[in-house]
């Protein structure tokens, strides 16, 4: 236990070095290359159920990357082609092979499915897919800026577990409105990270927040920041009301600070500073 824990205290203090150093160019560089996704035609419900395989896929100790790269194909064709009915979860699923297999965990075919005819579906509509996006096309995502501020602005300690907190927000956001997806990672990213600081109280922290330059250079309009702020709550709030969605339920589990933040919810503590 001791040596775990002294590997992610070295893990996280190289994280703070290296954003102290690179920060600025780095993430210059992903705001000049963030993309939307546009605008899916497919139902909220089908959008939905289908982003909340891509959470069940990674499980509660995944990958958030590959969830929210697999959601940004998955939109990014369904606003840009026609997708059949019987083909929604075959194109998912191409969607999160083609997420895992540019981010490390390299799944096959055959770990999502079992018969010969499904495996050469998926194969298919992979090849189709990349062929579509002119891939390899690597999409910048908000979970490099919910990490980002998560390791700078928090108490090294507990960074990660503030981290969680915000991607819960954001995941949840993700798979329940097409509309909020319309807006730049970066943005989703900020919004996120402030109304989890908010619902936890966390004012030094989002002081720290409001004076980080990246942070600043990301929310421009007040207006427009505040108005996805309570979306995000709005969202956070009708998701965990409605208890559908599998994948965001097991997500919330072994983290603290998630659960804080849904207690804070369900008492209607909906006070918002914005730094």
């Amino acid at each position: 236990m001791d040596s775990e824990i002294n590997e992610n205290s070295n893990n996280i203090c190289h994280e703070i070095n290296y954003f102290k150093n690179h920060a600025t160019e780095l993430f210059h560089c992903l705001i000049n290359r963030e993309k939307k996704p546009g605008l899916s035609y497919l139902t909220i419900e089908t959008r939905s159920n289908m982003m909340d395989l891509f959470v069940r896929g990674e499980g509660p100790r995944g990958n958030a990357i590959i969830v929210q790269t697999a959601a940004w194909y998955f939109d990014t064709v369904a606003a840009s082609a026609t997708i059949e009915s019987d083909d929604v979860k075959v194109v998912a699923g191409a969607c999160y092979l083609m997420a895992t297999k540019l981010h490390g965990s390299s799944k096959r075919a055959t770990d999502l499915v079992s018969s010969p005819e499904k495996v050469l579906r998926l194969e298919t509509a992979e090849r189709s897919i990349m062929k579509l996006l002119n891939f390899p096309w690597q999409p910048v995502v908000a979970q490099y800026f919910i990490t980002y501020w998560s390791v700078v602005v928090c108490d090294p300690s507990n960074c990660k577990e503030f981290e969680a907190a915000a991607t819960f927000i954001h995941t949840a956001a993700l798979v329940k409105s097409k509309v909020l997806s319309l807006n730049y990672p970066s943005v989703l990213a900020a919004a996120a990270m402030c109304t989890a600081l908010n619902m936890l109280d966390e004012f030094e922290f989002l002081k720290r927040l409001g004076k980080n330059t990246i942070y600043q250079d990301v929310v421009r309009d007040k207006i427009q920041h505040l108005t996805l702020c309570t979306e995000h709550r709005d969202v956070l709030l009708a998701i965990t009301q409605s208890g559908k969605y599998r994948g965001l339920n097991e997500n919330m589990e072994g983290h603290p600070l998630i659960k804080k933040m849904l207690i804070s919810l369900q008492n209607k503590r909906y006070g918002f500073y914005l730094p």
